[in-house]
């Protein structure tokens, strides 16, 4: 009977042992949400954040236009480069989808000519790939000096210039209208504030089933590949790298500040815990 009673006792034990230890590690994470509650920041918000307390202590009075100025000039230069680098793409998937649709299509970019034969179409994909890859990787950083940018106009320049240099330095963010600083009893007109958001709104409704459509296009190129790859080796690195890059095709419509758009964790442990614990080490 004793024995019995052990075994049933251990049979138990393990049984319950799995929603133990769930129970476990949901209190310990609930614990540690508690000292270390997470913060829903994108990295423009924390960039600002971070740069904020430079500008209000050590910075203060070092940051000028020159050196706004400087950071846009290397913006640009990356911009230079992604859109040569979203060209070279954009003619890779066209040479590739007319010869999938047997249009026969040649390829000729800065006096290199290409033509379609065996193993072409899985080295062009390849490097459409590594292409897309690095291009996303500079968007990145793109959007990171964006921020900054955005950041120092509000932050250093005087607020009567702050739309000028706003406009200045993102003209593809503004649809003509300007609201003035010193005059603010002049708002614009209905017509101009509808025809800035009707223009907003139409660009979406075409730049959606573009990018459908794109991406449609893109998924019929891949399944060709797998099926009628003529390179075994590159057929199978290719056709795992489209699959990831599927997902990665939006560079090609989207700008990278609007994918960007998805809020980053991060953390932050509560002042108060902070401060008790530093006092409970002293």
């Amino acid at each position: 009977m004793v024995i019995f009673a052990a075994i049933q006792k251990r049979v138990w034990f393990w049984l319950s042992y799995p929603f133990e230890m769930l129970a476990f590690q949901w209190r310990k994470r609930r614990d540690w949400q508690r000292i270390v509650p997470p913060l829903w920041l994108s990295p423009g918000e924390l960039m600002a954040s971070d740069l904020e307390q430079y500008v209000s202590g050590e910075g203060k009075g070092k940051i000028d236009a020159a050196f706004i100025d400087g950071i846009v000039k290397t913006r640009d230069e990356t911009l230079s480069l992604i859109k040569k680098q979203l060209i070279i793409s954009f003619l890779i998937f066209l040479f590739l989808f007319g010869n999938f649709i047997d249009i026969g299509i040649d390829l000729n970019i800065s006096g290199f000519s290409l033509k379609y034969g065996k193993g072409i179409p899985e080295g062009l994909m390849l490097l459409s790939n590594l292409l897309s890859a690095y291009t996303l990787m500079l968007q990145s950083n793109v959007y990171l000096m964006d921020s900054a940018i955005k950041f120092f106009v509000r932050a250093v320049l005087p607020a009567e210039l702050r739309p000028l240099n706003l406009i200045r330095y993102y003209p593809h963010e503004h649809f003509g209208a300007y609201t003035p600083f010193n005059l603010p009893h002049i708002l614009p007109s209905p017509l101009t504030s509808k025809l800035n958001k009707y223009t907003a709104v139409i660009f979406l409704l075409f730049l959606i089933p573009t990018f459908l459509v794109y991406l449609f296009c893109y998924a019929l190129l891949v399944l060709d590949l797998w099926q009628v790859g003529e390179t075994w080796l590159m057929e199978q690195i290719d056709c795992c790298l489209h699959c990831f890059d599927l997902c990665l095709r939006t560079h090609v419509f989207v700008d990278h500040k609007s994918t960007t758009a998805i809020l980053r964790l991060y953390r932050q442990p509560r002042d108060r815990i902070v401060g008790a614990g530093c006092a409970g080490s002293r």
